[in-house]
């Protein structure tokens, strides 16, 4: 009995993963509210029969890695139609994003089901899908730019070379400095050099000296 058991169920799986979903594909483009109607095909070794369960998911990422739970859950009558009308107006739009390429329909369960491509839905009003989500694997804002580098460089120096009036303070005058800025130069007159005034009777007694002297000179 429990071998009979374990081979229906295996059978069973079997059966699910044998049907290959055929609608959406990945350029489908539903919006919520609609009706529209999901498709599958038998593999060549297996005829799906009996009912099962249509699950739909909205997952950024891998779906395989997916541990969240269906956004809606809808009833397979008998996988022998291959075919069944879905619902979309039975999603909660303030819980979906306007608009993502992010759901995929799953025959049977997460672990061993059937996966659907990921396609678009539309007419959410919820959050809008985080920038930059997707299926793989991406790099979003690479290259920081840098605003404002280097302003004001190179400030420039006013009166460059401006020159100070030199002041005399010696026996000479000051001479100004090259281009002077409110200099100013004192001059200070020059002495006379001071003499000393001899008496006239000195004078005399030295030109009666040479006078004797250039007599001697001559007589001798």
């Amino acid at each position: 009995m429990k071998c009979t058991l374990l081979t229906f169920i295996a059978a069973a799986i079997a059966y699910v993963n044998a049907a290959a979903i055929t609608k959406p594909v990945a350029s489908t483009n539903w919006a919520l509210g609609t009706k529209q109607t999901v498709e599958w095909q038998d593999s060549s070794d297996y005829k799906n029969e009996g009912p099962a369960d249509l699950l739909l998911y909205y997952v950024v990422g891998d779906p395989k890695l997916n541990t969240k739970p269906p956004i809606q859950t809808y009833k397979i009558p008998d996988l022998k139609s291959h075919k069944v009308e879905v619902d979309l107006g039975l999603v909660d739009k303030s819980k979906q994003p306007p608009s993502s390429n992010n759901y995929f329909f799953v025959i049977g369960d997460a672990a061993s089901g059937s996966y659907s491509s990921k396609f678009t839905i539309t007419g959410g009003t919820g959050p809008a899908e985080a920038a930059g989500a997707s299926t793989g694997t991406g790099v979003g804002g690479t290259g920081t730019g840098v605003g404002g580098t280097g302003a004001g460089t190179g400030t420039g120096i006013g009166g460059t070379g401006a020159g100070v009036g030199g002041t005399g303070t010696g026996t000479g005058a000051g001479i100004p400095g090259s281009n002077p800025i409110g200099g100013t130069t004192t001059k200070i007159p020059t002495k006379p050099i001071a003499t000393t005034k001899t008496s006239d009777a000195t004078t005399y007694s030295l030109s009666l000296l040479a006078v004797i002297v250039a007599f001697v000179a001559v007589f001798i």
